[in-house]
């Protein structure tokens, strides 16, 4: 989200945001979803079964959608749009809120 604060600061320069954004924020998305999958499939092979539960399809289709506008973000900021990365900040937290709250969707 400080993102987000550097680009309503900036005037006349609009690449700090989406240099920040696209070293910091999207790198830490792909090294996120590359360790949620790898739990996952580590639980897989324990037997859990974790792709049996429904809260997973939600998240990971929230995730999918997620991972898609986040690298499209440093060139929305770059252009002085604000929209995709509220957008996902807005996502990142319902996908947060859909793991933390799993038994609404048994």
């Amino acid at each position: 989200m400080s993102c987000l604060v550097i680009s309503v600061q900036e005037k006349d320069r609009k690449g700090l945001a989406a240099i920040l954004w696209s070293r910091l924020v999207a790198w830490g998305f792909r090294l996120g979803a590359l360790a949620g999958l790898g739990l996952a499939f580590l639980l897989q092979r324990a037997g859990a079964r974790p792709f049996a539960q429904t809260w997973l399809s939600v998240k990971l289709a929230l995730v999918v959608v997620l991972f898609g506008l986040s690298e499209s973000t440093p060139k929305a900021l770059a252009a002085g749009k604000q929209g995709t990365a509220r957008l996902v900040g807005l996502l990142f937290l319902l996908a947060t809120f859909v793991t933390f709250n799993s038994g609404m969707f048994r």
